[in-house]
């Protein structure tokens, strides 16, 4: 049987690491963003349809709708919490960023 040796990473070693590919994950969300502002564009101007489809790639426009509610709405939300009506739904999950200089 073979053994398996794990090396430990320091913890400053891994947060940085994160933040490093958080900034990538950011340059190419960018670049998303971007490629699909044109998609959109030439829909607009005609020159595709809302549905495409090249090799084993499929893109397809779509719609969503959401809504704005009323102070009363948001009014009666607080209500519910303060109550103890509403029920809270709770995650865990670390926030790493860039610290101020």
């Amino acid at each position: 049987m073979q053994s398996t040796t794990t090396v430990e990473v320091p913890t400053n070693t891994l947060i940085l690491r994160i933040r490093e590919r958080q900034q990538q994950i950011d340059a190419l969300k960018q670049l998303i963003d971007s490629d699909k502002i044109t998609l959109e564009s030439r829909f607009l101007e005609g020159s595709i349809t809302d549905k495409l489809s090249t090799k084993n790639v499929s893109a397809t426009r779509t719609t969503r709708t959401s809504y704005t509610y009323s102070p009363a709405v948001k009014q009666l939300q607080e209500m519910e919490v303060v109550d103890g009506i509403a029920t809270p739904k709770q995650s865990v999950s670390w926030v790493v960023r860039e610290g101020k200089a």
